[in-house]
């Protein structure tokens, strides 16, 4: 822990268990129920400091918006709903901010197995030696039960490489459906329905008749064919 997060840590204890809102000044103990609930919401604030890059780059890192949004998150074992939040893309950091020390938080990653943000639901998805999948970043949810979809965003800073350009962030998504403990790799109509063979004339139907946009919005393309599949084989 460094010196500047044991400091955050006893500054918080001291303003919210020494002196808990509301105390009268002869009382020199506080509730237990304010210490019990306080000391769930205290391991939020026990991360490194958040440092965001590239402030005059053209677009912004975060995932849906520049602003914080509001989310739920489930860390170092405990449950917090309606959290302000953010998740930078380029470097997979999802952060809160600290308003007693003024400073973005990133929490940390291994004790944050799932969080929502904007009602996207997103899962860390450790190293799997067996699938040859994982990669210990996020991937939102697009699709769960027997046939899970994920997709995994991304984005860069981009640097200038003659005058005309300008410091950008581009993004790439990619798509992941899981089948039988094997992840495989979706990028396009074509590689969905290798996928789903055993039913690829019904989906083809079905495509026909409902068209998914699978150029302009591949996910939700994505999830409305295999949930119709997930129909035909159950």
């Amino acid at each position: 822990m460094t010196i500047k997060t044991k400091l955050r840590t006893f500054y918080i204890l001291y303003l919210f268990l020494i002196h808990p809102p509301g105390a009268h000044s002869q009382s020199t103990s506080p509730d237990p129920a304010l210490t019990n609930s306080l000391g769930n919401n205290f391991r939020l604030y026990t991360g490194a400091e958040y440092v965001r890059n590239g402030l005059r780059a053209t677009g912004y890192p975060f995932f849906q918006s520049d602003s914080t949004l509001i989310g739920s998150l489930f860390y170092d074992g405990a449950s917090y709903d309606n959290v302000p939040l953010q998740y930078d893309l380029v470097t997979d950091e999802v952060f809160i901010y600290d308003n007693i020390n003024n400073v973005s938080i990133s929490l940390v990653k291994d004790k944050l197995p799932r969080f929502t943000i904007g009602g996207h639901s997103f899962i860390r998805i450790k190293s799997d030696s067996a699938s040859g999948f994982g990669d210990n970043k996020f991937y939102e949810v697009l699709h769960d039960g027997v046939y899970p979809l994920y997709a995994r965003y991304d984005k860069k800073l981009v640097f200038p490489t003659n005058r005309e350009d300008v410091l950008k962030y581009t993004s790439s998504n990619f798509y992941y459906l899981k089948i039988k403990d094997q992840y495989i790799h979706i990028d396009g109509q074509r590689a969905l329905l290798h996928a789903l063979d055993d039913k690829k004339d019904e989906l083809k139907k079905y495509i026909r008749q409902n068209k998914p946009d699978f150029k302009h919005d591949p996910g939700h393309a994505y999830y409305m064919v295999l949930h119709y599949y997930t129909q035909l084989k159950h």
